[in-house]
């Protein structure tokens, strides 16, 4: 059942808190209009534990005759979820999404490791292998071209303007305590044009001089985008963007579904040598990629994943939220499985293209780091009067000849 929109007017005052505090969900989201983040509550009442459905029973039930009118169907929903039967179909049901999550997993890491190449579960035994790997990803990177990126499933999309998202300074919630404000930490975002551009420069995440990891001290955390179709049709690029106004969009491809699997499957490998730390390092430095997928929009903010309050900052984008699971009609809050889901499909990302067929924007949480080629990122204006995305010089933003069609085209 929906929770009701009326529920905050019909309990008595003195309850307000309580029932507040009983349907915050402890998530946020930000508000375009108003430029805060905004609490959340739950949606659905199956969101709601069984000591909490009790209690919002009984607040509603000693309110105004008008908000009684949902306490029967509250009352046979907290009857069927305790029956045992039921409870035991939902116990059965969370089992088999564990399993297929973990199958899923055994799959992708046991093809990244197949594609590798050489044995064991460290370095020594896949050292040559990596190395080889490596190489040819960077000369792919260098040859990579929108037409070779864009029908192949792999281009994103980023818009990046100064009013509608969230920037500069401001506090994120513990995702392990997310009602527990002493929890809170204020952490920088860049999400700026030169927050992509300091993304995309190694020495950002490994200081010459000290070795240090500058990314929380510059804000240069991972940042949504959405994931083109190439072969949507009728096809329209800006259509696949979401509606921010007067946005310049961060055009950046991403690895192929094979070579995501083996750089996964390469961070399973526990590394033996000193030298072998520093390449992981420098690999993660250097590789754009896709950290999370889904085929609908996630509707999730950042937040610390660090379990030490007072530990540096773990900020993670897309650890909260809401999904829309298979064979389902409505969103649901997201939970670890659900999580756990668009990690693996950010490895296989084309089941995202495949699953979305009625919701034409989905979201990816993409790694923005160096890539190879000479021309990307690439940054475009999108032209409302001519329909296509005029490409701008990367370093400078002043405008090239070059621009893109919203078929998907590349001209220049």
């Amino acid at each position: 059942m929906k929770i009701g929109t009326t529920w905050k007017t019909n309990v008595r005052a003195e309850d307000l808190p309580e029932l507040l505090t009983l349907i915050t969900s402890g998530d946020q989201e930000y508000d375009s209009k108003t430029g805060i983040m905004v609490d959340q509550y739950k949606e659905w009442t199956s969101d709601l534990t069984l000591e909490e459905l009790d209690r919002v029973i009984t607040l509603l039930d000693a309110g105004k005759e008008i908000g009684r009118s949902d306490v029967p169907k509250l009352r046979k929903e907290l009857a069927d979820r305790r029956d045992p039967v039921l409870i035991e179909e939902r116990r059965l049901a969370l089992r088999a999404r564990q399993e297929e999550l973990a199958s899923t997993e055994a799959r992708l890491l046991g093809q990244g490791l197949e594609a590798l190449g050489g044995a064991g579960d460290t370095w020594d035994g896949r050292r040559d292998q990596i190395a080889a790997w490596w190489r040819a990803v960077k000369e792919a990177e260098a040859a990579e071209t929108w037409a070779t990126a864009f029908p192949a499933n792999r281009m994103t999309a980023r818009q990046v303007n100064s009013k509608s998202v969230l920037g500069g300074r401001f506090t994120i919630r513990n995702a392990h305590h997310r009602r527990d404000r002493a929890w809170d930490r204020e952490i920088m975002l860049d999400r700026t044009l030169d927050g992509v551009r300091r993304r995309i420069q190694p020495v950002n995440f490994n200081d010459p001089g000290s070795g240090a990891n500058r990314k929380n001290e510059l804000g240069l955390h991972d940042l949504s985008a959405s994931l083109l179709d190439g072969g949507r049709r009728p096809m329209s690029v800006y259509a696949q963007l979401k509606p921010y106004e007067d946005a310049t969009v961060v055009f950046m491809p991403v690895p192929t579904e094979r070579d995501a699997q083996i750089f996964n499957a390469i961070q399973s490998l526990t590394p033996v040598t000193t030298a072998d730390r520093e390449q992981m390092r420098r690999m993660r430095n250097s590789f754009t990629r896709l950290r999370l997928a889904q085929a609908t929009d996630m509707h999730t903010y950042l937040l610390n994943v660090n379990e030490v309050r007072d530990g540096d900052p773990m900020v993670r984008y897309g650890h909260s939220g809401r999904v829309r699971r298979p064979g389902e009609k409505t969103e649901v809050r997201a939970d670890d499985i659900d999580i756990a889901t668009r990690r693996t499909n950010a490895l296989q990302h084309n089941v995202i293209v495949r699953t979305n067929t009625d919701q034409v924007v989905n979201e990816v949480v993409v790694v923005y780091r160096e890539h190879a080629s000479a021309l990307f990122p690439v940054l475009a204006k999108w032209n409302q009067v001519r329909s296509r995305f005029e490409v701008l010089n990367r370093d400078t933003g002043a405008p090239t000849r070059a621009y893109i069609t919203n078929e998907g085209k590349w001209v220049g």
